[in-house]
């Protein structure tokens, strides 16, 4: 219903005569957006020019125009104006005449401000260099020792039509080689300041962006440019939930990568914590609350004339906090999840089963009809709005601005959506009152009144907070009620009052168990009835919070399904020793996760120890290659060897408990005995593999804060203690052919080869099973079992009574000494007597019959 006559110039109609659906885009767009109008009439040229070209080798040309050299600053800012005054009009063009989509448009307009920024801060490290301030080297903005980081929307390439952009900067006093008179702080805010003006600034010829600078840290008492160490301690120390979300979509903008980079590598702990953050929900929860109340969008809130389609109820934002809240539960566990873009994050939603593609449709269509009316608000004067008009012929306007017929029409699309979209968040963030129950200590025992005062006190770290105290009233009666339920409830209480005492916050726990009820019994349990787990969970309370993501009711996968697993949690390993790291997490995980299923009944002994055993299978060939990489780039490798690993003892059995440590020995080939290491620290083949060793060891057994992997044993290795660390496998078998003690040959009988490669494994295997062939003499063999058997009694405790099943007579030692001894005796009569677990099976020890008939 536009007349092309009535909005454009003579001489553009005429221009545009063969052109019939340009000239209806050109007519519609200045129709309803004066900005555009004004544009089109100071760019005709442009535009008719590109318009016989693609829309991306446009914009690129003008962006790639940004990275010339310009000699005075009025060339720069002006440069930086036509440039964005031409994107601004062909993307508008191009959005409303459907040559370009949302996602294209957003990142062309994320694009102009990066390269802006770049073009601005190359300026002024020119300037800096001229003056002789700043070493020529370090004068491009690569290599110049600032970088800038891009948030919110400019963060995640999803730039409004006109938007501000929120960007951080940050300078290594390291590589920022500033020598001019300033001192190097003053010296990086005066260069940042010069820049940001650059595109803030009001000219002549407009503005190219508004900068926002106060998602930096601590904006009010902070320059525009930090250090990376100011920053680091910040996040670590006092950064609040808001920033983890904000920090999710920060990306490199301009300057120095190197910079940018490596504040993302410290803050990644912050940001993408681990464990699951319920407390991150209240905290968000509430940053919507105070959104809504700071507009007034309730139950009354317009559904049509003046909604605001980005804070309103069902709008942009609650979509992006959709996201940003599954984000930050369970982003650090989840890489899929670690991405900028909202719409990307609800895909990986989808993919992964935790979004129907239903919901996941209604999304991505609400957020996309959003962000289009938001485009639209804005092209009209090129202003910030979010809101739609309070009057009725301004909504027509708009709605026709989308194409679609009348006002009423885009109040029924945005009520469609807002429903959808509200119903989805409203249910992410929905809160089951859970039920209170008045504490009495009347009914208590002395020992659980007396803890229950304790922490009414608020004397410890985790109850140091407000919010804390509230979150553990809240869950206190079902936690006494479940403490109840134990064989000891006043000791249980007692093992969980330590367990609070070592706790350095408690809000993330106490949400944890008021967001998930049911994990309340098993925390008592624990507590009550597993002092190991209980110890394992004092040291380490993020361990709880992966029964989460794996319930227990999840069996413990088999060995393939633990082997990606652990593959899958390496994902962001940077180096070995955040390999070792994340190889502690995921192994004090699932150890935890396997005790915790028997202790609930879920698992049989015989079961779970199979669990420790596949875990301690797949985590020690892992360790291993990490080592070896890691090793090799100081030593090399050596030609023509192979170096393995063999277990002993109860590990080789397959017999692992809670608290086993692993015996473990450490056997290597080498072609050439002679020979020396490849690297640039070569070492000959004995210190080599024995240091080796040792690498693997030390792996195994450093505490860290994410605790060990392992304890190690090596005394059953060749000569026990005063034995090398690792040998030959040669000399492993001329030792145990001549020299062994029968124990030791006892300890062979429960060894395998668990990690190495497999010519290695397959040459012990030949070479074990040469040892085990030949019988020992009946009466040798029973007279060292006696004599073994009465030195361990005589260093063990008296007075053990019955219930020592482990050490006591007729105990689980007793048991072992009596199946080694009979596997040692059958010798060659049975070739698979000397197999462990020919004799104990894959569901547990072999019944009293069969140990008879052997």
């Amino acid at each position: 219903a536009i007349r092309a006559a009535d909005v454009l110039s003579s001489a553009l109609l005429e221009r545009t005569a063969s052109q019939p659906e340009l000239r209806a885009t050109l007519a519609g767009c200045s129709h309803f957006s004066p900005f555009l109008k004004s544009l089109l009439e100071r760019h005709t040229d442009f535009i008719l020019e590109s318009a016989s070209q693609p829309c991306a080798a446009v914009i690129a040309g003008e962006l790639a125009d940004l990275s010339q050299p310009f000699d005075s600053q009025l060339a720069l800012r002006t440069r930086l104006r036509q440039t964005r005054q031409r994107l601004m009009l062909l993307l508008g063009l191009a959005d409303c005449g459907g040559v370009i989509d949302l996602p294209q448009l957003t990142k062309a307009l994320s694009d102009l401000a990066d390269q802006a920024l770049e073009a601005s801060l190359r300026f002024e490290l020119g300037q800096l260099a001229q003056k002789g301030d700043l070493d020529e080297a370090s004068a491009a903005p690569e290599t110049c020792g600032i970088g800038v980081l891009a948030l919110g929307k400019l963060g995640g390439q999803e730039l409004n039509y006109s938007s501000d952009i929120d960007i951080v900067a940050f300078f290594d006093p390291e590589r920022f080689s500033y020598c001019g008179r300033k001192d190097q702080k003053s010296a990086a805010v005066h260069l940042m300041r010069n820049t940001f003006g650059h595109l803030s600034a009001r000219t002549a010829e407009g503005f190219v962006f508004r900068i926002d600078l106060r998602l930096r840290p601590d904006p009010s008492s902070t320059p525009i440019v930090m250090t990376l160490d100011a920053a680091e301690t910040y996040y670590q120390s006092q950064g609040r939930t808001w920033e983890r979300a904000a920090l999710i979509k920060a990306r490199h903008s301009c300057g120095d990568a190197a910079v940018t980079a490596d504040f993302l590598e410290r803050i990644q702990p912050f940001v993408w914590r681990r464990h699951l953050d319920y407390a991150a929900i209240d905290d968000v929860h509430a940053m919507k609350q105070r959104v809504h109340a700071h507009h007034q969008h309730d139950e009354a809130e317009p559904t049509g004339l003046g909604y605001d389609v980005k804070l309103g109820h069902g709008g942009i934002r609650e979509i992006e906090f959709f996201a940003q809240i599954q984000q930050l539960i369970m982003g650090g566990r989840r890489p899929d999840l670690q991405t900028k873009a909202t719409c990307d994050v609800l895909t990986a939603l989808r993919e992964a089963g935790d979004l129907s593609a239903e919901d996941h449709a209604a999304l991505i269509n609400a957020y996309g009809f959003f962000r289009q009316t938001e485009h639209r608000l804005q092209m009209v004067q090129d202003e910030q709005t979010h809101c739609l008009p309070d009057e009725m012929a301004g909504a027509e306007a708009i709605a026709q601005f989308q194409g679609l017929p009348t006002a009423q029409a885009l109040f029924a699309a945005l009520q469609s959506h807002r429903e959808a979209v509200s119903r989805l968040f409203d249910a992410l963030l929905g809160e089951d009152e859970a039920p209170q129950t008045d504490i009495t200590l009347v009914d208590l025992s002395d020992k659980t009144r007396a803890a229950v005062e304790r922490w009414h006190k608020g004397g410890y770290r985790a109850m140091a907070s407000a919010r804390a105290r509230a979150l553990f009233e809240g869950v206190l009666p079902d936690l006494l009620k479940a403490f109840d339920q134990t064989p000891d409830p006043g000791e249980t209480a007692l093992i969980f009052d330590t367990f609070i005492e070592q706790l350095p916050a408690g809000v993330q726990i106490f949400s944890l168990l008021d967001a998930n009820r049911a994990l309340i019994p098993l925390m008592a349990n624990i507590m009550g009835q597993s002092p190991e787990l209980a110890a394992q969970l004092t040291r380490r309370p993020a361990l709880f919070e992966g029964l989460i993501d794996e319930p227990l009711t999840t069996p413990i996968p088999g060995k393939a399904g633990l082997a990606e697993d652990l593959q899958v949690s390496l994902a962001a390993a940077q180096d070995y020793e955040s390999t070792l790291d994340l190889m502690r997490i995921w192994n004090g995980e699932v150890r935890f996760q396997a005790g915790a299923r028997l202790l609930e009944g879920l698992a049989s002994p015989a079961q779970t120890r199979a669990a420790y055993s596949d875990i301690a299978d797949v985590a020690l060939p892992t360790l291993l290659e990490a080592a070896q990489e890691d090793f090799a780039r100081q030593h090399g490798t050596i030609e023509g060897s192979m170096f393995g690993i063999v277990a002993l003892g109860s590990f080789g059995a397959r017999e692992l408990v809670t608290a086993s440590d692993l015996d473990l020995t450490f056997l290597y080939t080498a072609d050439d005995p002679s020979a020396q290491s490849s690297g640039p620290r070569p070492l000959p083949v004995n210190s080599y593999f024995a240091r080796l060793a040792q690498r693997v060891i030390t792996g195994l057994t450093s505490l860290t804060s994410e605790g060990r992997l392992y304890d190690v044993d090596m005394r059953l290795r060749p000569s026990g203690r005063s034995g090398i660390i690792a040998v030959s496998l040669d000399a492993f078998t001329a030792y145990h052919q001549s020299a062994a003690w029968i124990w030791e040959r006892m300890s062979l009988t429960k060894s395998r080869f668990v990690a190495g490669p497999p010519a290695l494994e397959a040459a012990f295997q030949t070479k074990r099973a040469d040892i085990l062939s030949s019988a020992v003499p009946e009466k040798e063999l029973l007279q060292a079992l006696w004599d073994m058997r009465g030195k361990l009694y005589a260093t063990m405790p008296k007075g053990l009574g019955p219930w020592a099943f482990k050490g006591g007579d007729g105990g689980l030692r007793d048991a072992d000494f009596l199946v080694e001894g009979l596997a040692l005796k059958a010798g060659a009569s049975d070739g698979e007597a000397y197999s462990w677990e020919a004799w104990w099976g894959d569901h547990g020890p072999a019944s009293h019959s069969a140990v008879a008939e052997a």
